[in-house]
C-alpha cells in the first residue's frame, strides 16, 4: 500500500509515498489494491445486512428497532475508544485483519446461538452487523486519506467507492440467490469466511501508525480533541444529521416492510432488492463522482446533496407507499454513499495525520453510531406520545439540520483549502 512515514528531525511526520509526486502507476496501484479489498468488503455486507435485518424483523418485529440503535450506539463508544488506542500503537492493517477474525468468529457464534433457542441472538447480530462495517470501511478510508493528496483525490475518490459497489452488488445477488437455496441462517453464515479472506489481505496495509513521539489516545483526549476543533465538530455535527435522517427513514421502511406480511426468507429477498437498487444507483453517481466534484466542487456537492434529499423525504411524508418509502432509502443512500461520502473524505485531507486516523475514529465510527442512539430515542419519544406517523416529517425537518450544517462544514473547508471550491 504505501511506505511508513519516515521521521525528519523535528518528530514530524513526512507525507508517505503516493502523495502529489507519486507516479500514475503507483497511484493506480493503491487504487486497484484499496479497491479490491473495499469490493470484498462490501460483499460481506450486502451478505450480512439483508439477512440480520430480516432475523431482527422476524424476532422483535420494526417497532423494536429504536432499541437495537440504542444497542448500536452502547457498542459504538466502546468499539470507537477501543480502535483508536489500536491505530495509535499498530499499523491499520494489523488492526483490520484482528476486527475482521473478530467479526467473523461473532457472526458463526451468533448463529449457532439463534439455533440453540438464545432469544438476543437476532438482536446481538444486528448490532454487530452495524458495527463491523463501520470499523473496517472507516479504516480502509483512514488509508486511503494517508495515501494521497488533494489533487488526486478529486477524482480517485469517485472511484475508489465504485469498486465497493461492484463488490455490493456481488453480495446483494448472494445474498438473495443463498437465502432462496439454503435459508437466511446459512446465508449470513458466507459472510465469516469471505471475512477472513479480507483481513488475511488487508494484513499487507502499511499506512502510517501514528506521529512519532506520540502516546496511543484515550476517549478523553479525543473529546478534548474534538472540543477544541471547530472543524471536527462541524464534521460531527453533519455526519450525526446525516445519520439521523438516515434513520429514521430506515424506520419508515422497515414498518412499512412488517406491514407486507412477508416470510423471513421473502423478506431477506426483497431488502436484498431494495439495496441492489441502491447499489446500482450509487454506482453510478460513483462514476460520476469525479467531474461533478471537479466541475462543481467540494462545497457545492456537499451542500447539494441533503437537498436532494429532502425532495424524496417530502415525498415520503406526503405520499407514504411503500414504493415512495423503498425510493427515499434508495435515493438517501444512493447519494450518502457516493456524492457525499467522496466530498466528505476531501473534507478530512486538509488535517493532521492523527486526525485523519484517531480523529476519524471518533468522529466517523462514534457519530455515525451514537446518532443512531439519538434517533432511537427521538423514535421512543414520538411512539410513546402517539406521533408515530410525524416521523416522515420529522425527517424532513432533519433534512433542513443537515442542509444547514453542510453549508457552515463547505465554509470551514474552504477556509482550510483557499480559493478552492
Amino acid at each position: 500500500m504505501t511506505a511508513p512515514a519516515e521521521d525528519n528531525s523535528d518528530g514530524a511526520v513526512l507525507p508517505p509515498p503516493g502523495g502529489s509526486q507519486a507516479p500514475a502507476s503507483l497511484q493506480l496501484g493503491r487504487l486497484f489494491h484499496l479497491g479490491g479489498l473495499a469490493a470484498l468488503l462490501l460483499a460481506t455486507y450486502e451478505l450480512a445486512r439483508p439477512t440480520a435485518e430480516s432475523m431482527f424483523l422476524s424476532a422483535h418485529g420494526a417497532a423494536a428497532l429504536p432499541w437495537a440503535w440504542l444497542g448500536v450506539a452502547v457498542g459504538a463508544a466502546l468499539v470507537s475508544t477501543a480502535y483508536a488506542r489500536a491505530v495509535a500503537r499498530y499499523p491499520l492493517g494489523v488492526v483490520i485483519g484482528a476486527a475482521s477474525s473478530l467479526s467473523a468468529a461473532l457472526f458463526v457464534l451468533l448463529v449457532f446461538l439463534r439455533r440453540e433457542g438464545f432469544p438476543a441472538a437476532p438482536f446481538l447480530t444486528y448490532v454487530v452487523k452495524d458495527l463491523y462495517i463501520v470499523v473496517l470501511l472507516e479504516s480502509l478510508w483512514a488509508v486511503a486519506n494517508a495515501s494521497w493528496r488533494l489533487q488526486h483525490a478529486r477524482w480517485l475518490y469517485g472511484l475508489f467507492p465504485l469498486f465497493g459497489s461492484a463488490g455490493s452488488l456481488f453480495g446483494g445477488q448472494a445474498a438473495a440467490r443463498l437465502t432462496e437455496r439454503f435459508g437466511t441462517e446459512n446465508a449470513l453464515l458466507a459472510v465469516a469466511p469471505a471475512l477472513i479472506v479480507f483481513g488475511w489481505l488487508a494484513r499487507s496495509l502499511d499506512a502510517p501508525t501514528r506521529v512519532a513521539g506520540t502516546d496511543p489516545v484515550r476517549l478523553g483526549a479525543q473529546l478534548t480533541r474534538l472540543a477544541r476543533s471547530r472543524y471536527l465538530q462541524l464534521l460531527a455535527i453533519t455526519i450525526g444529521l446525516v445519520q439521523l435522517v438516515v434513520a429514521f427513514v430506515d424506520a419508515g421502511f422497515n414498518a412499512r416492510l412488517e406491514s407486507l406480511g412477508l416470510t423471513e426468507d421473502a423478506r431477506t429477498v426483497a431488502i436484498a432488492g431494495v439495496y441492489q437498487y441502491t447499489t446500482w444507483a450509487a454506482a453510478g453517481l460513483q462514476l460520476l463522482a469525479g467531474p461533478l466534484l471537479a466541475a462543481l466542487g467540494v462545497t457545492r456537492i456537499l451542500v447539494g446533496v441533503p437537498v436532494l434529499v429532502m425532495a424524496s423525504l417530502v415525498g415520503m411524508a406526503t405520499v407514504g407507499s411503500w414504493h415512495v418509502t423503498a425510493f427515499a432509502k434508495v435515493m438517501g443512500k444512493a447519494l450518502d454513499y457516493s456524492l457525499f461520502r467522496a466530498a466528505k473524505e476531501l473534507v478530512y485531507l486538509p488535517l493532521e495525520y492523527a486526525e485523519k486516523t484517531e480523529g476519524k475514529g471518533l468522529v466517523d465510527m462514534l457519530t455515525y453510531r451514537v446518532a443512531k442512539g439519538a434517533a432511537s430515542a427521538l423514535l421512543l419519544v414520538l411512539a410513546a406520545f402517539g406521533l408515530s406517523q410525524a416521523t416522515p416529517w420529522v425527517a424532513v425537518g432533519l433534512g433542513v439540520l443537515w442542509t444547514a450544517a453542510a453549508i457552515r462544514l463547505a465554509a470551514a473547508y474552504r477556509s482550510r483549502v483557499g480559493d478552492s471550491p
